[in-house]
């Protein structure tokens, strides 16, 4: 009675561990080099990017909401991606300052929007504003 009650209980932590894994994995926002990012575009397809040098404190927060904002977004025909600038990339996206606290809505190569990263503060914020 006591090792039925224990599989079942290793069971149900082990389905949970997977299901934790599973959507780190999906929910994960790629990271790609300005290059492979602009080669992946599609005509008529949106895409969210955020263009940034590397991982800060205050960005943190911001890449945790878009993150759990790849689902939502992906529902709708939307991709996300995180862009990692480089010294040697010349994208005009990967900035300097204020440039780099901005996400930018493509539909294939075409700039529709850019969005200051403290108006997408959360999931919801980040949906509303793409949509």
């Amino acid at each position: 009675m006591m090792s039925s009650s224990l599989n079942v209980f290793r069971v149900g932590i082990s389905f949970v561990i997977m299901c934790f894994f599973y959507k780190s994995i999906v929910d994960s926002v790629p990271e790609l080099s300005p290059q492979k990012y602009f080669s992946t575009l599609q005509p008529g397809k949106a895409s969210l990017a955020y263009f940034c040098q590397t991982d800060s404190p205050s960005t943190s927060v911001f890449l945790q909401e878009l993150s759990e904002a790849v689902r939502p977004l992906q529902e709708y025909g939307i991709s996300v991606a995180k862009v990692n600038c480089v010294k040697e990339e010349t994208s005009r996206y990967c900035g300097r300052g204020q440039d780099l606290m901005k996400a930018y809505l493509f539909r294939g190569n075409i700039l529709l929007r850019e969005f200051p990263t403290d108006t997408l503060f959360d999931v919801n914020a980040i949906v509303a504003h793409v949509l």
